[in-house]
């Protein structure tokens, strides 16, 4: 090819099928590449990626167990572990419709059907460089984060390279509503559309409506779309949107739907899915979606811990109505996936806690009321473990409420106890501050304290005291002797013995005593 020079080509094949990557390495020897590297899964080529500017990739979409070529794909461009020239090509012995939509919604630049000879791969490969090859300037700007350059070398080069023009119009319209220049991309999608109707650029036209804040008119443009191709999945994902802005949540619901409908192994559009229908109280849609969604996500860079606790959540509401038999294997169903959950995220002690408590949600639902306290005492330990603090209070403070409702309020004064120990740095910062009689800051620190430790007795002594102080030194001020007084509250369990109960004692008087004062006026 004029003007290419294979021999200072760099070239990633990702394949777990041994004879296949001989044969692709094979073929782009004879090309007159040298440098190929070959990865056998996603998990070894993600670190390539990273560690090298490839100049082309050749992934296939089955990978074995792990990330499959859309995880790959996905992750490489969230993460910009690819130079913006980077020719990314998705192989595939597949040709079932999930899976081509599934492989070209992450917009590869090219995609092959297995099998394929040496002819085909070098006409695609020829045909991909020649276009990259014109167009350098604009990907060493993006590369470079210099945005109005790219755009700029989309104009310059257009006249230049007339049989990209309908490409460069896209990547220049795509350029422009990432830098918010939605006018600007908008007459553009506007002036094609009057000469021809182009999908990209009416889903485009919708978009700037839509980022403008004018939903009447995007969700036009959407439904525009999508009365000429059904099939543009993008085109019901962005009217889902606009739905949801306008408060249709049924509508975007259906939506939705028919986006998972037409290409179901995307798992940010499961998720969204699940969401709504369960916002809805579609519980059978919520949890065909979010079963879906941990499915399809259990490699992916969007997998989501919150999309395995819900279907959880779903779960736990829908077996109060249905059959014995069928609660029972619902049940199983959760269980599987709360321990594909704790292997997937081995380690994590707040995501073990939050699992176990979804179990107990599921068992109680059942009236399972023995497994239920099983799985709440794991937690506990998970809890008791936690000597590092790792665990944020929130998922403690739930813990400690289950248990109370439990009946097992010893073992909540435990955590209780816990979490007392786990002095916040906020406080020792109000201590200092305090001390060099910055008496306010020391409250606005305090009351930052606060929102992270709320049982803390120590911060919690510290805030009513530098409040009141605060106030005397000012004017008492109602909602600031409101956070006092439940300040005071959260401590009221102080045990008589210990050596913070003085001070809680003297504080409370002080609080009365200014009560006293502020209801005189």
């Amino acid at each position: 090819m004029a003007g290419v020079n294979y021999s200072k080509l760099r070239v990633l094949i990702i394949e777990d099928f041994a004879n296949f990557s001989s044969a692709l390495r094979m073929m782009l020897s004879q090309f007159g590449v040298l440098e190929i590297e070959i990865a056998i899964s996603g998990e070894k080529a993600l670190p390539l990626m990273k560690a090298n500017a490839f100049d082309i990739v050749l992934s296939d979409f089955n990978l074995g167990e792990g990330r499959n070529g859309n995880d790959v794909l996905e992750e490489a461009k969230q993460n910009k572990l690819l130079k913006s020239d980077c020719i990314y090509i998705m192989i595939t012995a597949e040709n079932t419709t999930d899976m081509v939509m599934g492989a070209l919604e992450f917009q590869p630049d090219e995609y092959l059907t297995k099998p394929f000879n040496k002819d085909v791969l070098l006409a695609r490969l020829e045909r991909l460089l020649r276009r990259r090859e014109a167009l350098l300037p604009i990907f060493k700007a993006i590369d470079k984060s210099n945005m109005l350059d790219a755009i700029a070398q989309c104009d310059s080069l257009a006249p230049e390279h007339p049989r990209y023009k309908s490409y460069l119009l896209k990547l220049k319209t795509d350029l422009l509503l990432e830098q918010g220049n939605y006018d600007g991309c908008r007459d553009i999608y506007q002036q094609i559309l009057m000469v021809k109707f182009i999908p990209w650029a009416q889903l485009g036209l919708g978009k700037s409506f839509f980022y403008q804040g004018q939903y009447d008119k995007a969700e036009k443009a959407f439904r525009q779309l999508l009365s000429v191709n059904r099939g543009y999945v993008h085109g019901w994902d962005w009217l889902a949107r606009c739905q949801e802005k306008v408060d249709d949540l049924q509508g975007a619901q259906e939506s939705l739907a028919t986006a998972a409908k037409i290409s179901p192994i995307n798992v940010s559009r499961q998720s969204r899915l699940g969401q709504l229908a369960l916002n809805n109280g579609d519980l059978e849609q919520a949890e065909r979606a979010l079963l879906r969604s941990v499915k399809v996500g259990k490699f992916s860079i969007n997998r989501s811990p919150e999309n395995y606790l819900q279907l959880a959540t779903v779960i736990s509401q829908r077996v109060t109505d249905v059959d014995a038999v069928t609660a029972k294997r619902m049940e199983k169903k959760v269980m599987l996936v709360m321990d594909e959950l704790r292997t997937s995220y081995r380690g994590d002690r707040t995501i073990a806690l939050q699992s176990r408590l979804a179990e107990k949600q599921v068992y109680d639902a059942q009236g399972n009321d023995s497994e239920a306290e099983h799985a709440l005492m794991l937690a506990f330990d998970l809890c008791k473990k936690d000597q590092d603090g790792s665990i944020p209070l929130e998922f403690k403070e739930h813990l400690i409420e289950q248990l109370d409702q439990a009946g097992k309020a010893d073992f909540a004064g435990e955590v209780v106890s816990q979490m007392q120990g786990e002095e916040s740095v906020r406080n020792s910062e109000a201590a200092e501050l305090y001390s060099k009689g910055e008496v306010s800051n020391a409250l606005v620190v305090l009351q930052l304290a606060i929102e992270e430790k709320p049982r803390s007795f120590a911060i919690n002594l510290n805030l009513a005291q530098v409040a009141m102080h605060h106030m005397v030194q000012t004017h008492i001020d109602p909602a600031l002797m409101q956070q006092v007084g439940e300040a005071l509250d959260r401590v009221s369990s102080l045990p008589s013995d210990s050596k913070r109960f003085k001070v809680y004692q003297d504080l409370k008087a002080r609080f009365a005593t200014l009560q006293k004062k502020l209801n005189k006026g």
